[in-house]
């Protein structure tokens, strides 16, 4: 291709020369795939109340706080027990309850109501289906990507030289006409100018003096 041609080439252009190459070596085409759009989880929307302690939670906080209190005030009286058959148990007191070392704490514990749980439940394993199924089409693109990453490499370090080199062109050309404007119109002047205080091939010279004429 020439120069011109490659610089004329968008992202289209260049994932179809992508596309041919790989046809050429014989490598899988696959397209990457898109992101998948996922249901919205909506937020915990019920606030309980926890006691230390106690395994059930308590939808008033005054309730909570009552328990707290009781347990609280009444840790000589906490009993246990233990056994070694079902019929036969010993009761054991609290040892790790002290109340002059313990303090029973009632916190807040944020939960799912039963009706929005249902529903985003339902979101959580759709979502999770979706992402598998993306996360395996990902490898399936990343593999065949893998297999033929030095020929999308080639292709795109040719397109990035000849890229590369026109905006040095384009460069060399602004600072020219910006010598051009201090040496008063005096072309061969303003070339001393640009050579003296930058390198310029003769390929770069020859790109300038030519597009100037145009």
């Amino acid at each position: 291709m020439s120069d011109a041609e490659i610089l004329a080439l968008d992202d289209a252009k260049i994932e179809k020369i992508i596309k041919l190459t790989f046809a050429e070596e014989g490598l899988q085409i696959v397209s990457k795939p898109e992101e998948p759009t996922y249901h919205i989880i909506e937020p915990m929307d019920k606030t309980l109340f926890e006691v230390d302690g106690v395994d059930v939670l308590f939808e008033e906080e005054a309730t909570a706080i009552q328990v707290r209190d009781i347990l609280q005030n009444s840790f000589s009286k906490l009993r246990k027990t233990a056994g070694w058959n079902s019929d036969q148990h010993e009761e054991q007191y609290y040892p790790t309850y002290n109340k002059s070392k313990t303090t029973i704490n009632v916190t807040k514990k944020v939960v799912y109501s039963r009706d929005r749980y249902a529903k985003m439940q339902g979101y959580i394993e759709q979502n999770k289906g979706v992402e598998n199924a993306y996360s395996e089409a990902m490898k399936v693109y990343e593999k065949a990507h893998d297999a033929g990453e030095q020929f999308v490499t080639a292709v795109w370090d040719k397109i990035s030289a000849v890229r590369s080199k026109y905006a040095g062109y384009e460069t060399m050309l602004a600072r020219y006409k910006e010598y051009l404007i201090l040496a008063d119109g005096q072309e061969e002047i303003a070339w001393g100018f640009l050579k003296k205080a930058f390198p310029i091939d003769e390929g770069t010279e020859k790109w300038v003096r030519e597009k100037l004429l145009q």
